[in-house]
């Protein structure tokens, strides 16, 4: 049955379709092809030091990505993290062209990405052409966020069609070997291969290891394998727990940042949590998730006609959007996909109902609801996760029975009390530095009498900070002599000597008493101790080394990341930042004191 299936509500569809892809062409497309932002440089300035010569083992650091802008004369604030290396890969043959040049060249691609999705799936699914039409525009936020800040989901979402387009032919190698690629780009691919594996489809799911293998080998090639190593032992556990960036913010409006600012607290990001009990917000994270997974799962023996396979497609990528660590308005052009499977065969009112949510959910409208994000009122304050619940909802209702229902209930109750009973991690020694407060903290420094750090307020470029205010602008800084030196990306990555008049040893590995994975040691101001940071097998911590001994001590080692450590000017502590209970790219400051 056809959702419009009257000549005049036809032509209405199609010129309302026609409306909005002018505006589109005026207000996205244009824009797209004149300027260029954080996510495209985050992918083109690695993509450009590969093919330029220069070692990414690296990149996942502030101070690199911002030598690296600083090589390409770009101001910029922005990092490689948490992204999968094959991202660069994707920039690697643009990266030869200028920033402006390279993001006029992937926002063609891009666009030409999209159009291909809409013809895959035109000819695929029994929709009308201006509904589908109404299933790439009506997303507007969603697609021009994608073309502005050029990450590559208009291309995932090509993939994703013609994977779905395959699989529904019974291609079932063409199927996974197509989602290979989204798997290794954004994860988001994963969520099938269970699925391929429980419904007995082995060639999907081998199409789908094979390429990642092979897709992974490649991008080890042309990269180099540091890069990906550290991907894997620092990136990957921390998306997974959801614990990027802000891991608070209710921007994102996903399951595990709902979780986590109901109860985790985080006196400066979640200061209004209900209660303090990390292990409840892993339980209620994981629970929700399988609660999300595990029906499609459970329905997938006993109906695996075309229209069960299309809602549980849809089912499982909509969970994928909803069980991320972040969505972005732009991540939710992947929901044109199963948006457009929900369409086929929708009645009038089910086909509103799946448009509206797809609007309302790729919209700022659910951005307007974050002042409400304290304490109980947090359950109100991410419409967008309520509306892809809804999608999902719309998605599984005719496939869930009792016996679907009550398998999903104990796999739930079992993944969330294997989260909770895993291990929670204590605070670092000593205190945190109060008056160091915001997002991006990093490099704290002790001179004059007053700590100095790193920061961007204002997200656009670096500046050093103090609890006086602004000290002035730059990538890292250093004390000799009392006074604050302020450094030059390029300068604090390169080597320096060890010498009594100064604070830092150098930036480049050091093998200390066997500890060849070390970085960003200082030398104390008596010459006797150098302190830095070493990779424990599970995260950084802050070490202390006896250069006349030879003598290693630890000054803060826990589960979650220390870094970037320096002494206070009477050598009696060490400052540093931490990770705990925050995200990547988001430490507070700590001060401990030495007691070697």
């Amino acid at each position: 049955m056809t959702p419009i299936d009257s000549r005049r509500g036809l032509f209405l569809l199609r010129v309302g379709a026609g409306v909005l892809l002018a505006l589109h062409l005026a207000f996205s497309v244009a824009p797209a092809f004149s300027s260029y932002r954080n996510d495209f440089l985050n992918y083109y300035l690695p993509a450009r030091a590969c093919l330029q010569g220069r070692p990414l083992d690296r990149a996942y650091e502030r101070l690199w990505m911002a030598a690296e802008a600083e090589r390409a004369g770009i101001p910029f604030v922005g990092l490689f993290m948490p992204n999968p290396p094959p991202n660069a890969l994707l920039l690697v043959p643009l990266a030869g062209l200028g920033p402006a040049a390279a993001k006029a060249a992937w926002t063609a691609l891009l666009l030409a990405a999209l159009a291909g999705a809409f013809l895959v799936l035109r000819r695929a699914l029994a929709i009308d052409t201006g509904l589908l039409a109404l299933a790439f525009l009506v997303p507007s936020t969603a697609l021009a966020t994608a073309l502005g800040y050029g990450p590559p989901y208009a291309l995932l979402l090509l993939l994703c069609a013609l994977a779905f387009a395959s699989a529904q032919r019974g291609h079932e190698w063409a199927c996974g070997l197509l989602l290979a690629p989204v798997a290794a780009l954004k994860l988001y691919a994963l969520a099938l291969l269970p699925y391929f594996l429980w419904t007995r489809r082995w060639r999907a799911a081998a199409g789908l290891v094979l390429g990642l293998l092979a897709l992974g080998a490649f991008s080890v090639a042309v990269l180099g394998l540091p890069v990906h190593l550290t991907y894997l032992r620092e990136m990957l556990p921390a998306s997974l727990d959801g614990r990027i960036i802000d891991p608070y913010s209710p921007y994102w409006q996903t399951l595990a940042a709902v979780s986590r600012r109901l109860f985790q607290f985080e006196p400066e990001l979640n200061p209004a949590a209900v209660a303090d009990i990390p292990r409840l917000a892993s339980f209620l994270s994981r629970a929700a998730a399988a609660l999300l997974l595990v029906p499609v799962l459970a329905s997938a023996r006993t109906a695996d006609g075309p229209e069960q396979q299309r809602r549980q497609w849809a089912a499982l990528l909509v969970a994928s959007l909803a069980t991320s660590p972040m969505t972005a308005s732009y991540h939710l052009v992947l929901l044109v996909l199963p948006c457009a499977l929900l369409l086929c065969d929708a009645t009038p009112r089910r086909a509103a109902a799946v448009l509206a949510l797809l609007a309302f959910a790729a919209s700022p409208l659910p951005h307007r609801f974050t002042p409400l994000a304290h304490g109980w009122l947090n359950l109100l304050a991410a419409p967008r996760l309520l509306a892809l619940l809804a999608l999902w909802a719309l998605a599984m209702a005719p496939l869930l029975n009792r016996r679907a229902l009550a398998r999903s209930g104990a796999a739930a109750l079992a993944a969330g009390l294997a989260a909770a009973a895993g291990p929670v991690s204590p605070p670092p020694p000593g205190q945190r530095i109060e008056a160091a407060r915001g997002l991006l903290l990093a490099q704290p420094v002790e001179c004059g009498g007053t700590v100095a750090w790193v920061s961007s307020p204002d997200r656009t470029r670096y500046s050093v900070l103090s609890a006086q205010g602004t000290v002035a602008t730059g990538d890292a800084v250093r004390c000799r002599d009392g006074e604050l030196l302020v450094e030059r990306a390029v300068e604090a990555l390169g080597p320096g000597p060890m010498s009594e008049d100064q604070d830092r040893v150098g930036a480049q590995p050091v093998d200390f008493d066997g500890q060849a994975d070390a970085r960003r040691p200082r030398l104390s101001r008596d010459g006797r101790w150098v302190v830095y940071q070493a990779w424990s097998g599970q995260s950084w911590d802050v070490r202390a080394f006896e250069v006349a001994s030879g003598r290693v001590v630890n000054v803060a080692a826990t589960a979650d990341h220390e870094i970037e450590p320096s002494w206070s000017e009477d050598g009696t502590r060490v400052l540093f930042a931490s990770g705990y209970r925050r995200g990547l790219f988001g430490y507070a400051l700590y001060e401990a004191p030495f007691r070697p």
